[in-house]
């Protein structure tokens, strides 16, 4: 696999100066501005550019058609998940960038911009149809700032309830729609995702955060759960006004619907039975876990792959890490034998 270069002060010229321009516009407190997680995933994808360069004793300058080509067959090659389409949209951009600056003519991967010629001509496998339908503004994982706004278009405090639960537990749809409320352990604040409804049939333990308490309280301790019909028949968490228990589809509807009243949804494309496929589902939040707790935390690979319920730390490290060459050197050298 191409290795990153060790900074970006390595990097070409140009590239340096488009970092920079990266830097002046990310601000986490501005919601106009790029927040600090996204510019660091740019950075990322520009030194594995750099790198690519160096491997093939290449000039950016001279950087072609055809080369572009085969850039986008070594990113097929190399990666899965979302990587391989984010990365080619960062370079795409940068070169972009630099004909709109008349620094060069022509960019060498517009050819190939199209999401539906490089999926098919690259092998870029995105982990959702939805991720190809993105437009180079948006990102499939969900950031927190929406979850706020998703939680204030809730309204019902079960709804919200909901939705504070997948962005604090990373559950699939199916997992929270079976959770039992035996299965919260609510003085630990930890969730048992049981064995049955485990997606791989491996029993796992979630935690969540204090700031759920709240909610829990209002469902579960005064009325909430008890206004929906038949509330004491049923040993589910979720209840609907129909049913003893809330099912997969149902979580699914509830948050495009509460995407759409945030003002954060959109139709992507419509399906081969003619459906229209939403922008925002119960699993950009999941992958909005993810993202978060490998970009923004001290927690290693095989934590949050265990606490995603995934079979192995290769899914994990696909769908959310792009190679660094320096990952471990802090801690090898704290903890490294004398």
């Amino acid at each position: 696999m191409t290795r990153l270069v060790s900074d970006i002060s390595d990097c070409h010229p140009h590239i340096q100066t488009y970092w920079d321009e990266l830097q002046a516009g990310t601000d986490d407190n501005d919601p106009d501005l790029r927040d600090s997680t996204t510019t660091r995933r740019y950075g990322q994808d520009l030194r594995w550019y750099q790198a690519w360069l160096n491997d093939q004793d290449l000039d950016f300058e001279e950087v072609e058609r055809t080369d572009a080509k085969r850039v986008g067959i070594t990113l097929g090659n190399e990666y899965n998940g979302s990587t391989a389409p984010n990365r080619w949209r960062t370079i795409h951009r940068l070169y972009s960038d630099l004909v709109i600056e008349r620094v060069f003519q022509t960019n060498p991967f517009a050819p190939y911009n199209g999401s539906r010629i490089k999926n098919r001509k690259f092998g870029f496998g995105s982990g959702t149809e939805q991720e190809k339908h993105l437009r180079d503004d948006e990102t499939y994982a969900l950031d927190q700032d929406q979850i706020r706004k998703m939680e204030d278009a809730a309204v019902k405090p079960r709804n919200q309830l909901l939705i504070r639960l997948l962005w604090q537990t990373g559950l699939r749809r199916s997992e929270v729609s079976g959770l039992l409320i035996d299965d919260l352990d609510r003085p630990n604040r930890e969730i048992t995702v049981r064995q049955p409804n485990a997606k791989n049939d491996q029993k796992r333990v979630v935690p969540y955060q204090h700031t759920l308490d709240g909610l829990l309280k209002d469902w579960l301790d005064h009325g909430g759960r008890q206004t929906y019909r038949d509330w004491n028949e049923s040993d589910h968490l979720f209840l609907t006004e129909r049913s003893h228990w809330m099912r997969p589809g149902t979580v699914w509807e509830i948050v495009v619907d509460i995407a759409e009243k945030a003002g954060l949804q959109r139709d992507l494309y419509t399906d081969s039975e003619g459906r229209d496929r939403s922008k925002i589902t119960p699993h950009n939040i999941r992958h909005g876990y993810g993202t978060y707790m490998v970009h923004n935390t001290d927690a290693s690979i095989y934590d949050v792959s265990k606490l995603m319920g995934h079979k192995s730390t290769k899914t994990t490290e696909q769908k959310y890490v792009g190679h660094d060459p320096r990952q471990g050197v802090d801690a090898g050298r704290s903890y490294g034998p004398e």
